[in-house]
């Protein structure tokens, strides 16, 4: 039954520690957590988490989503972080916890993340707290970046020869476990070779060994697969179906039922029987990827991280760029300038962007030509359209713009054509009657970006993008986001989304902090502003209670 958190302030709840620590709980982190950070926390978002009429009274849901949010600020284990809630003053002040209060179990740490992630409340999280920072500190959206950042999953990088081995050894011991008796029925040789190997591994292969054991493994999977194909139960177990998934991807079947191993492989096959969503990148490897947006006014206190989503990573950038555009406009933090690098800015995504109202600046993705387009030279519309005007300033007869292909064609009068000096050189093509430039928006776009990429306005903007590589850092040397200790696709999105968050409030209180510490001018002064703002509202009270108090001692009303 889900427990909310008790609000109400104690008076003498933190008189066990010196003054001293108190005032500086107050006025760093602590203070700034406790004071902030557990209001911006609903509760009620996470309510689906729990039985309404059941069960014994939970820890507060404020608390549990504090301590993973510190858990990962840190890039903490559960036995660790199940021991600062206990011993960590820091954390049961941020935490408003007493020491009475200051236990978690490391079972209900891993309790409520398991519900977390079968409810995907941590993408909620994410949106609701990165939303309410923004708010809170005034952040400015209208510029932003994009990028990428390479996540390795618990797994081990595995060679083709070994991938093989594993994934047929997987699907033995699962056949094993369920099914003895076909198991002790399987050739004793391949038992052997995968599972009850006496000496070294059938993995651990030279260089010019690897290939012809890696075919051997190839018949072995397909022998079981085709032994166990007609039984329904045996092909519904995961190892069958890794396996089936590894041979169709790494083999073919020619005639005469010769199997024969694959040359070339697709990015997004099987990496690992022990994580099926890994993929692979010839740029960064295998694993995951999180594509992050942050935003980039040099203006901003912080730049907060708008937007996250955790793919394989043999997904391309090139298709992330508008579904986290749509992603950011749903929510209110759709930018007014995207800055990305040369793998998001291809001329499809120009447009699309560019149809939302939003300008990517980036340099322009493929190979740049020998010669300049010339349509690039031609003056349209803002949404690339309609053609206005000429290299030479006539206006066309007519612009039509087709939807289907997204294709503009621009006619102009002939007699005018023929007698222009860049005749043959602007790109339009004579016709019967008149002559005709025929291009698609994107193609424009990308011949735009090109001429632009030449400008210092372009420069000094584009040099704005290289901040988020120190974001990428941030997320992998302090928060561990590069090489998690989970795996699967469920397990990696919730890790990469904690640790998000995480960051996004540990810019936020640095920032709470900074703007305190300019007001009050100085540690001890930031102390008392500090815990001035958190007693505000008994100002007025104590001020009663010392008048009170004074007229008592008083001896000569009371004689009245």
């Amino acid at each position: 039954m889900q427990t909310f958190k008790d609000k109400q302030q104690q008076l003498f709840k933190w008189d066990h520690l010196p003054e001293k620590t108190v005032a500086w709980l107050e006025a760093n982190w602590p203070g700034v957590w406790q004071r902030e950070v557990i209001p911006m926390i609903d509760e009620r978002m996470f309510s689906g988490l729990y039985c309404a009429n059941d069960g014994r009274a939970s820890k507060a849901t404020a608390d549990m989503i504090g301590i993973l949010i510190l858990k990962d600020m840190d890039d903490l284990t559960d036995e660790e972080t199940a021991r600062r809630v206990m011993l960590d003053n820091g954390w049961q002040y941020a935490l408003d916890m007493s020491p009475g209060e200051a236990y978690v179990a490391e079972r209900t740490i891993q309790y409520f993340r398991a519900n977390m992630l079968a409810d995907a409340a941590h993408t909620a999280l994410f949106a609701d707290l990165a939303d309410k920072i923004i708010a809170a500190l005034g952040t400015r959206t209208g510029m932003q970046r994009k990028d990428s950042s390479h996540i390795l999953s618990n797994i081990k990088t595995l060679r083709r020869l070994e991938l093989f081995v594993k994934t047929i050894a997987v699907f033995l011991r699962e056949l094993k476990a369920a099914k003895p008796g076909r198991y002790e029925a399987l050739p004793e040789d391949i038992r052997k070779r995968y599972i009850e190997r006496e000496k070294g591994r059938f993995g651990d292969a030279r260089g010019s060994e690897a290939r012809r054991r890696a075919e051997q493994c190839a018949a072995d999977a397909w022998l079981l697969l085709e032994t166990f194909r007609e039984n329904k139960k045996i092909r519904a177990l995961d190892g069958y179906r890794i396996l089936n998934r590894l041979f169709n991807e790494q083999c073919e079947v020619e005639s005469g039922e010769k199997i024969v191993l694959r040359d070339t492989v697709s990015a997004d096959s099987l990496q690992s029987p022990f994580d099926e969503g890994a993929g692979y990148s010839g740029h960064k490897g295998k694993g995951y990827q999180a594509q992050i947006v942050e935003t980039c006014d040099p203006e901003n206190d912080a730049q907060i991280i708008t937007y996250a989503a955790v793919e394989s990573a043999a997904e391309s950038d090139a298709d992330a760029i508008v579904p986290a555009v749509k992603a950011l406009d749903g929510r209110g933090l759709k930018p007014e300038e995207m800055i990305a690098d040369t793998a998001y800015c291809g001329g499809e995504n120009d447009v699309a962007l560019r149809d939302m109202g939003v300008a990517l600046t980036g340099p322009a993705a493929g190979k740049e030509p020998a010669r300049p387009d010339p349509v690039a030279a031609f003056e349209t519309t803002p949404d690339l359209k309609s053609v206005t005007r000429c290299p030479r300033g006539v206006e066309p007869l007519r612009v039509k713009h087709t939807k289907r292909d997204d294709t503009v064609v621009a006619v102009f009068d002939k007699e005018t054509c023929r007698a222009c000096d860049m005749r043959g050189a602007c790109g339009a093509k004579r016709h019967k009657k008149n002559y005709m430039l025929a291009f698609t928006r994107s193609r424009l776009a990308t011949a735009l970006r090109r001429e632009r990429e030449k400008t210092e306005a372009f420069k000094k903007t584009y040099a704005i993008r290289a901040g988020i590589e120190a974001a990428n850092s941030e997320l992998k040397r302090a928060h561990g986001m590069g090489r998690l200790r989970v795996r699967g696709m469920p397990a990696v999105e919730f890790a990469v989304f904690m640790k998000i968050t995480a960051c996004n409030v540990k810019r936020y209180i640095r920032a709470r902090i900074e703007r305190l510490r300019k007001c009050a001018g100085g540690e001890k002064s930031l102390a008392d502003a500090a815990c001035a703002l958190k007693n505000a509202p008994c100002g007025a009270f104590a001020a009663v209670l010392g008048l009170f108090n004074r007229r008592l001692r008083h001896p000569l009303p009371l004689a009245a």
